[in-house]
């Protein structure tokens, strides 16, 4: 503001003149979300910007992408400071009356309070939300219902719809759209170092200035970000699921909470004391005192031995080595489930060496890798617990060492048992390449098995291939599958089709 002539009765406002767009027309003129770093870019003057206001004790109420301007240049404006609210003013609305934009309004300015600069954090995360995911997080037709999602909806999640974001960048967002204040970051800065903008401050004209010569076609565009790993993928879901679950317990009153973490010690405390003792079984008869059983791989049981003499104390007793059984020539048993599984693998896929040792070592040596070969040794007949283990051993979970060959291999004997989810782990790793040559017909045979089998995640990811035209599938047998996967209740489902242009039914 430069300054305030008066012309007859009337006082005027000699502003200054930017040349650019707003935000809101970059928008509309790419017609798809932006990437990272020119978010980021977009965010981090504005952030200054808005930390600076606060330290003055001016708060905006209104951010919006059409109050953010772009110049020619690359310098990020922001505009429209007409119901700003200066903290220890008198108040320029009445108590309990709404101010600023439905789309971008805080809870708190929904309900008619003042607000502080933590609504400002609100209105900003919703914009960079919206830069991110191509839309806002909230909708509804009419602003009562967009009332009700700031109040009550929680955001719709980032990972995995869009590609490159990482869990803390999600978390950020997430904390700065909780529907409390104080949950909320303390102040611009903090959120803007949260979520990376911080570090662009130097290069954020250049950044944004680069990008719109690309936009225009007057410099190479960037190629968008890919899409990571099936397996970086599965981690980062689950960090981001896991955080979510930690923001809505912190959300919840303090008493609920004590409530909550005294039942889960409880269910804790008795699932420790009332743990059952185990017991040793060989299909339905009980080794007695007098004999033991052997399991050997593959289903076939030993005989019973008869255990060594006592010939003096304990540290002088002969050691008489078991006596040697010859298997059974008949049927071979039935696994643990008592049905023979069906194979849902192509015949041609190579077979995987058995990962349980066929001639196990001498006592001596077995007793250092005993905790690893009694669990393959129970997998052997059973594909569920096989893709468990495998699944542990790729990623060295739960105490298992990580072997991504024996990974492999029991992924490939759980999927060779007709495991439906095993089908569509090793669906994922024909069609990104992983552990095995990328091979997508290979990977749409397998995700067609594990499809009808019921595996809803298998009907999506055909839903995914049909979106990119691969493997011989096409738009509308990716709506056909997408459609099938949100029937059987994928919530990713439903994101594949709206990707595609049609919306599904919840």
């Amino acid at each position: 503001l430069y300054a305030l002539p008066q012309e007859d009765d009337y006082i005027c406002m000699i502003m200054e003149l930017v040349r650019g767009r707003t935000v809101e027309q970059l928008i509309q003129d790419r017609r798809c979300p932006l990437w990272i770093r020119e978010s980021l870019a977009i965010v981090a003057p504005v952030a200054d910007g808005l930390s600076y206001a606060h330290e003055q004790g001016v708060i905006h109420r209104d951010i919006k992408p059409s109050n953010l301007m772009i110049t020619e240049s690359g310098r990020v404006k922001i505009m429209d400071f007409g119901i700003a609210r200066v903290r220890g003013s008198d108040r320029m609305t009445r108590v309990g009356s709404a101010v600023g934009t439905p789309l971008y309004m805080s809870p708190e300015q929904c309900r008619g309070l003042e607000g502080d600069e933590r609504s400002d954090i609100y209105s900003l995360a919703i914009v960079l939300y919206e830069l991110l995911a191509g839309a806002p997080p909230f909708k509804g037709a009419s602003d009562y219902e967009l009332t009700k999602a700031h109040l009550g909806t929680p955001p719709p999640p980032l990972i995995p719809r869009i590609a490159g974001v990482e869990p803390p960048l999600e978390s950020a967002i997430m904390t700065a759209l909780s529907k409390r204040p104080e949950q909320r970051f303390p102040s611009m800065r903090s959120f803007s170092d949260a979520i990376g903008a911080t570090a662009l401050r130097g290069d954020a004209t250049g950044i944004i200035h680069t990008y719109i010569r690309s936009s225009q076609g007057q410099a190479a565009a960037r190629e968008p970000p890919k899409r990571a790993p099936f397996h970086t993928g599965v981690v980062a879901l689950m960090r981001s699921r896991a955080a979510a679950i930690g923001r809505r317990f912190r959300g919840l009153h303090p008493v609920v909470q004590g409530v909550s973490v005294g039942v889960l010690a409880m269910a804790i405390v008795a699932a420790v004391l009332l743990r059952p003792e185990p017991r040793a079984t060989s299909g339905d008869s009980k080794p007695g005192p007098s004999q033991s059983v052997n399991h050997l791989p593959d289903g076939q049981e030993g005989a019973a031995t008869s255990p060594p003499k006592d010939n003096g104390p304990i540290g002088q007793q002969s050691r008489t080595a078991p006596t040697e059984t010859t298997p059974d020539k008949g049927p071979p048993a039935p696994p643990r489930n008592g049905t023979f599984p069906l194979s849902y693998v192509p015949s041609d896929i190579p077979k995987q060496p058995q990962p349980v040792e066929q001639n196990p070592p001498p006592q001596k040596e077995a007793s250092k890798n005993q905790e690893w070969n009694k669990p393959t040794l129970d997998a052997a007949n059973d594909p569920a617990r096989a893709y468990d283990e495998g699944l542990k051993y790729l990623h060295g979970d739960s105490g298992f060492p990580q072997d991504p060959a024996k990974a492999n291999a029991l992924i490939y004997r759980a999927a060779d048992g007709g495991y439906p989810p095993a089908i569509t782990t090793l669906g994922r790793m024909y069609y990104t390449g992983t552990g095995v040559g990328k091979d997508p017909r290979r990977a749409r045979k397998l995700f067609e098995r594990a499809a009808a089998a019921g595996n809803s995640e298998a009907m999506y990811n055909l839903g995914e291939m049909g979106r990119y035209n691969e493997a011989g599938l096409r738009k509308r047998d990716a709506k056909y599958w997408c459609q099938r996967a949100l029937d059987a209740h994928y919530y990713l489902g439903k994101q594949c089709l709206e990707d595609i242009g049609e919306r599904g039914s919840d």
